[in-house]
């Protein structure tokens, strides 16, 4: 893995975590802290932040078509 690959994974592992740990503040503050001083960290962790659409399937869940 380069260095530009460990950085995207390294953010979207801190991303994902704060989606998780949503009142945990010392993390929170943890994150905050690079996003203010460093454009890269800012950039990168824009980059995946609700973007997409995602479908799932499942028998337990029917929608109907709309009229």
């Amino acid at each position: 893995m380069g260095g530009e690959q460990a950085a995207d994974t390294a953010v979207a592992s801190l991303r994902t975590e704060t989606g998780r740990a949503r009142h945990d503040k010392e993390l929170h503050d943890s994150v905050g802290e690079p996003s203010t001083r460093s454009d890269d960290f800012r950039t990168r962790r824009s980059a995946h932040h609700g973007t997409g659409t995602k479908r799932f399937d499942h028998p337990a869940v029917v929608i109907s078509p709309s009229p």
